[in-house]
């Protein structure tokens, strides 16, 4: 007798398979859809919204998604037998205690079988048996989401980058504009810093810096209350870039004398969220609240990279403030990456890599 093995190595549905009774040592044939085993698995060939306790058996050569449940307790098992690729929808939920949408997650192309069960909302699908796939986004440097416990003080940048924080800084469930948290920030001292990398040294090359922000003290009375930025000392010279909220409006200024700010054509409240976000593209400095273009600013000094700074600036003259309130969903593009050029839709969803 000769024993083949099939064509992928592993049996499909409508295959035929042959083996030896242990009682009286014949040999039987049966599909592989007729063993008890088989019953309990979907063969599935297009993509699918799985159900709780699913079993799926990817029959396709093509790529496909599969949009995990939303459920408080569960549990996905998945085999690949025609090595397609496959995508993971998880619907906002995390994965491995991190958010990311069904682009930026797939099953390893190095496993056939993957098994995840869902532990909890902070940590989410949580792999057992294989693993997927986190596909980065070469365009973005750092993206803290903010998720976590309340009172939490760990910092999750979702590209790897280490998080440090200082002062009373900490993730916060009393306000959020995605996902359930925020961070939070009390005005003094409180603080978080980015390591001087590769991602993360702009110069000369076209920024844009984005996030939600909800102030908590009173933006008329704000003088250069920092949102974040690299911006190295006070005084003339050579120094850095800022996002700040100055007497109601937000700036985007860099910290040398002669430098035309970038300002917000609208004033801005506390107690709500606005998505901000600031451009440089060559000398020209531009701020956005809510999508919309304020009155442009300039800059022909380079910016001095130094670590870069979330809530407050590193300044030696005391010329900017701390910020005081929740920030969210905050994403620092790659240098060169310029997003925007006029009015556009905030996000409606957090960002994900």
């Amino acid at each position: 007798m000769q024993i083949q093995n099939f064509p992928s190595g592993t049996p499909t549905m409508n295959d035929l398979l042959l083996f030896q009774s242990s009682a009286n040592q014949a040999y039987y044939k049966s599909q592989f859809s007729q063993l008890s085993i088989a019953s309990k698995w979907t063969s599935i060939n297009t993509s699918y919204a799985a159900s709780n306790y699913n079993k799926l058996v990817i029959n396709t050569s093509a790529s496909i998604t599969i949009t995990l449940p939303i459920v408080s307790v569960g549990e996905i098992e998945i085999f690949n037998i025609n090595s397609s690729t496959v995508y993971i929808n998880t619907q906002g939920k995390a994965y491995s205690n991190g958010i990311h949408d069904a682009t930026h997650l797939r099953i390893k192309t190095t496993n056939t079988h993957v098994r995840l069960v869902y532990l909890n909302d902070s940590i989410g699908w949580y792999p057992i048996v294989g693993g997927l796939s986190v596909i980065t986004d070469a365009t973005v440097s750092a993206l803290l989401n903010f998720n976590g416990s309340n009172g939490s003080t760990t910092f999750v940048d979702a590209k790897g980058g280490t998080v440090t924080a200082f002062g009373a800084a900490q993730i916060s469930t009393a306000q959020s504009k995605f996902g359930g948290a925020s961070g939070y920030f009390n005005g003094s001292g409180s603080y978080l810093t980015l390591p001087l990398t590769t991602g993360l040294t702009y110069g000369t090359n076209d920024i844009t810096w984005e996030c939600w922000i909800y102030l908590l003290s009173n933006p008329a009375s704000a003088s250069n209350m920092t949102i974040m930025g690299n911006a190295l000392g006070g005084g003339s010279g050579n120094a850095g870039l800022f996002l700040c909220v100055n007497n109601g409006r937000v700036h985007f200024r860099h910290w040398v004398n002669g430098t035309t700010n970038a300002i917000s054509s609208q004033t801005i409240s506390a107690n709500t969220w606005y998505h901000v976000a600031a451009t440089k593209r060559g000398t020209a400095l531009q701020v956005y609240v809510n999508g919309i273009q304020g009155t442009a600013g300039s800059t022909t000094a380079s910016n001095t990279d130094s670590n870069f700074f979330i809530g407050r600036t590193l300044n030696n003259s005391g010329f900017a403030t701390d910020f005081n309130g929740y920030i969210d969903d905050l994403q620092l593009s790659a240098p060169g990456v310029f997003r925007y050029t006029g009015n556009f839709t905030p996000p409606i969803s957090q960002f994900t890599v």
